[in-house]
């Protein structure tokens, strides 16, 4: 097969090209140092919004998940409200109803005297529906553009609400919610039901996601004594708060969060000043909230000459719950990269790399991930991982897409066991055109030979039928899970690990493609055979 052999040539190549990544716009105005979701999908079609250097709101949209983009010539906002002179629109946010609708809300906003935010809906299958803009500011939260404060965010519950976080009072925050599911009309109501964080304190960069009980919560930066994250929950049925939780000790950032149909709140947050330390944490009705999971860990001197060690945010899968962390990876070289954990892993392991180490400044700035658990499955994160981010390392700030496609590995079957214990086969980053990927041993006998192969076929080999049980050769319990189309040699090391590393060629042709593969392992006194095998695994090569 050329395919296998194309792949076999890639095995174990000392360099790799990395492809370009999709860009969205190549001169925008750079947005907050904040994250919030810009990114999402409608039907069929992601939209994401950006901002052009006069303030003009950009909505764009794919119909090919993100692999080509076009400007829909529809502007959420006008002169009025942040294009053309004065206080531009400097932040903005995106999400998605049950009807396809898109709801927009953004700001304008400079130290120390102006601070204006709005809101807008409209149907992205014709553009002549939907609300007229909305002085959030001076008409719903009641504030002065004086009031100092950047808090911004939407999520949609199950009934359809619409829930907008707004100004409180100076660098306070307080939860909207609309009048009535789907916020309809040309002049939509909303209601406050209350701050964020109560009286005389200060909740800066919040962020707003809604969990599988239409709990809404909220995580902010508690900016008051001894600086920290804090979390408070909005239960609508009841109509009462939960109370702020604080943790996160010293925290000088804000903290990212998604939610599952589990009834789980993932949170991502950062701590210190250096030393750095981003953690996770997992919250549920029952138990609360559970222990710190550190993710990375990184000095100063790691940081280089970065001016933000902050990037990161945070998606989960909506039906399993595995939480992937979107982070600049300033430990090992500066990369962005999306590290993964299900809810039965202590810690987390990585799945990819999205770009290249770097420690310039003002690169994979203010990350966002497309998910959230309404409208479901349409906007919800389960195999495909949208991120967008902006690039402002050189003299245009260029906004950038990746989509990562997360069920293009899987395993299947069953691993028979070694003297060791039972030895698994599992894949180190993403199958990507252009990208470097592995396939790993572990649990296997140490330093022993092993044999790792690859197929184009998990039905057949030649005439035999897959799986091949190899009882008949003296190893019970063992099967063959894949074609030998192409076989290697190597050895575990004193741990019983091992790993095939390839740079996947940067060839089109084999976009699409789906590898069987196995690991068979030598080890005496196993059994009469004297070998055992691993599980079958399979992997799609995407882009």
């Amino acid at each position: 097969m050329r395919l296998i052999a194309c792949l076999s040539a890639a095995v174990l190549l000392p360099s790799f090209a990395l492809t370009q990544s999709v860009v969205l716009d190549a001169d925008a105005k750079p947005m907050g140092a904040t994250s919030r979701t810009t990114i999402v999908r409608s039907g069929s079609s992601l939209y994401n919004l950006s901002i052009k250097n006069d303030g003009t709101l950009r909505l764009l949209t794919s119909a090919d998940a993100g692999a080509t983009w076009k400007d829909t010539g529809f502007v959420f906002n006008d002169k009025n409200s942040g294009i053309g002179s004065g206080v531009l629109t400097n932040y903005c946010c995106l999400a998605v109803d049950s009807r396809g609708w898109l709801h927009a809300s953004w700001r304008r906003a400079t130290y120390p005297s102006f601070y204006s935010q709005y809101y807008r809906n409209v149907d992205p299958k014709t553009f002549t529906q939907g609300s007229n803009i909305i002085d959030v500011q001076t008409n719903i939260a009641k504030q002065s553009a004086t009031v100092r404060s950047v808090a911004m965010g939407l999520a949609i519950d199950s009934k359809g609400y619409v829930w907008m976080l707004a100004t409180g009072s100076s660098w306070m925050a307080q939860l909207l919610r609309s009048d009535q599911p789907l916020a309809p009309g040309a002049t939509p109501g909303f209601s406050s039901v209350g701050n964020l964080s109560g009286s005389g304190t200060a909740s800066q960069n919040p962020f707003v996601v809604i969990d599988s009980n239409d709990i809404v919560h909220c995580m902010f930066h508690y900016a008051s004594g001894t600086r920290t994250i804090g979390h408070n929950a909005y239960d609508p049925t009841t109509k009462k708060w939960s109370g702020v939780t604080r943790f996160g000790t010293p925290a000088n950032n804000n903290a990212m969060a998604a939610t599952d149909r589990l009834g789980n709140l993932h949170t991502l947050y950062g701590i210190g000043s250096g030393p750095y330390t981003l953690e996770y944490r997992r919250w549920d009705a029952t138990a609360g909230w559970g222990k710190p999971v550190q993710v990375t860990s990184f000095t100063t001197t790691q940081l280089g000459g970065s001016n933000s060690q902050w990037i990161f945010t945070i998606g989960v899968h909506a039906v399993n719950g595995t939480a992937y962390a979107i982070y600049r990876d300033f430990a090992n070289g500066g990369a962005l990269v999306v590290d993964a954990k299900s809810l039965q892993d202590a810690s987390f392991h990585h799945v990819t790399d999205i770009a290249p180490s770097t420690t310039a400044k003002n690169i994979y700035y203010v990350p966002n991930v497309r998910g959230s658990l309404q409208p479901f499955p349409t906007n919800s994160l389960l195999c495909d991982l949208d991120v967008v981010y902006l690039d402002r390392s050189g003299t245009k700030t260029r906004v950038v897409f990746e989509g990562l496609d997360l069920c293009s590995t899987s395993t299947y079957g069953t691993a028979c066991k070694g003297t060791s214990g039972t030895p698994a086969l599992s894949f180190g980053q993403l199958p990507r055109i252009g990208k470097p990927f592995s396939i790993d041993l572990t649990g296997a006998r140490a330093t022993t030979a092993t044999l790792f192969f690859l197929g184009g076929s998990m039905t057949s080999w030649g005439a035999i039928p897959l799986p091949f049980d190899l009882k008949i050769l003296g190893a019970p319990g063992c099967s063959l899970y894949s074609s030998l189309d192409a076989t290697f040699g190597l050895a575990t090391d004193a741990q019983g690990a091992a790993s095939v590393k390839f740079s996947l060629p940067n060839q089109p042709t084999l976009l699409n493609s789906t590898v069987f593969t196995q690991y068979l392992i030598v080890d005496p006194g196993a059994n009469k055979s004297n070998l055992v095998m691993t599980e079958g695994g399979q992997f799609t090569i995407r882009m």
